[in-house]
C-alpha cells in the first residue's frame, strides 16, 4: 500500500507541472489564495497496534504482541480527523493535524502472551484495549507557485500518546495474581520533513499529494515515521468545500521509560472525508 501511494502521489506531482500553465484571465482556486484553510472529517482507517517490552522484540519487530488481532480488535473504526492551514505571510504557513481512536474489549485469549512481567495465559478472560492520539504541528514553506499550482517544503513534529491496558488473571513466575488493570503510555515527538504539492485546474476543483517523513534516536528514544496522503478538493464556494483523501501513516519506536520499557508499530491507513472552510 505504500508503494502505491508514493507512486499516486509523484503521479498527481508531476502531471500537475506539466499542465501548471499561466493562462490569462485564469481565476485561481480558493486553496491557493485563502490565509486560512479549515478541515473536518471522519477518518476510517484499517489499524494494526503492536506492543513489546523489555527488549523482546528486537527491529524488525517481529515479536511484537498485535493488539488488534489479539483482543479481537481488527476491522475498520472511524474517529474524527481536523487540521487547520493558516498563510501567514507570502511564502510561509503554519499547519496542524489531529486524530485519536480509543478501543477495547474482553476475550478468552488465544494464546499465551506476555505482558510487562506479566504472562496472560491461554484460554484466560481477559480484558485489553489501546488508544493512540496523534497530534502534528509544523510549517511548510513555499519552492515554487503558480495560477494553477503550488509545491511546499515541509517541516514539523508528530506528538504521539500512545497507551495500552490488560486486565485479568495472570501469572509471575507461576504464581496467580489478579490484574485490576496494568497499562503502559508514553508521549512520544517525532520530528519530520516532507513535501506537499497542490494543483488546482479550476477554480472548484483541485488535487494533492503529501509524502513525510523522519527517524530519530535521542536519551531512552528512538522512533521513525512514514505519512503519504493523496487526495482531492472541491470548493461549493469561495468559502466551503469538501475533501477526499486517502491518508497512511506509520510509526514505529523504542521506548525506555517509567511508564513503558518496550517498542511499538503503529499502522493507520483508510480514506478521510469532510467539509472544509476558508477564509
Amino acid at each position: 500500500m505504500k508503494k502505491l501511494l508514493i507512486v499516486l502521489c509523484v503521479t498527481l506531482v508531476s502531471s500537475g507541472f506539466m499542465n501548471a500553465q499561466d493562462t490569462i484571465n485564469f481565476e485561481k482556486n480558493p486553496v491557493l489564495t485563502k490565509k486560512i484553510y479549515i478541515y473536518a472529517g471522519a477518518f476510517a482507517p484499517l489499524k494494526k497496534v503492536r506492543f513489546g517490552f523489555a527488549g523482546t522484540a528486537p527491529v524488525p519487530y517481529q515479536d511484537l504482541i498485535d493488539v488488534d488481532k489479539t483482543f479481537d480488535l481488527e476491522g475498520i473504526q472511524p474517529t474524527f480527523n481536523a487540521n487547520i492551514d493558516w498563510r501567514f505571510s507570502k511564502n510561509w504557513s503554519m499547519n496542524a493535524d489531529y486524530f485519536s481512536l480509543r478501543t477495547r474489549n474482553t476475550v478468552v485469549l488465544p494464546r499465551d502472551i506476555v505482558w510487562d512481567k506479566y504472562t496472560l495465559k491461554k484460554g484466560s478472560t481477559i480484558e485489553g484495549g489501546y488508544g493512540v492520539s496523534v497530534l502534528k504541528i509544523g510549517f511548510g514553506r513555499a519552492i515554487s507557485r503558480g495560477l494553477k499550482h503550488e509545491l511546499e517544503g515541509l517541516i514539523g513534529i508528530y506528538i504521539l500518546s500512545p497507551n495500552g491496558f490488560v486486565s485479568g488473571l495472570a501469572y509471575v513466575n507461576e504464581e496467580e495474581v489478579f490484574l485490576d488493570r496494568s497499562e503502559i503510555s508514553v508521549t512520544l515527538p517525532l520530528p519530520s520533513i516532507g513535501l506537499k504539492y497542490l494543483y488546482a485546474p479550476t477554480r472548484t476543483l483541485s488535487f494533492f499529494a503529501k509524502a513525510e517523513w523522519f527517524g530519530i534516536k535521542v536519551d531512552g528514544i528512538e522512533g521513525s515515521l512514514w505519512s503519504l496522503s493523496p487526495g482531492l478538493q472541491f470548493q461549493f464556494s469561495r468559502y466551503i468545500g469538501a475533501r477526499l483523501s486517502y491518508k497512511y501513516l506509520n510509526l514505529i519506536g523504542n521506548v525506555d521509560t517509567l511508564n513503558w520499557n518496550g517498542s511499538f508499530e503503529l499502522l493507520f491507513n483508510g480514506p478521510s472525508l469532510g467539509v472544509t472552510a476558508s477564509f
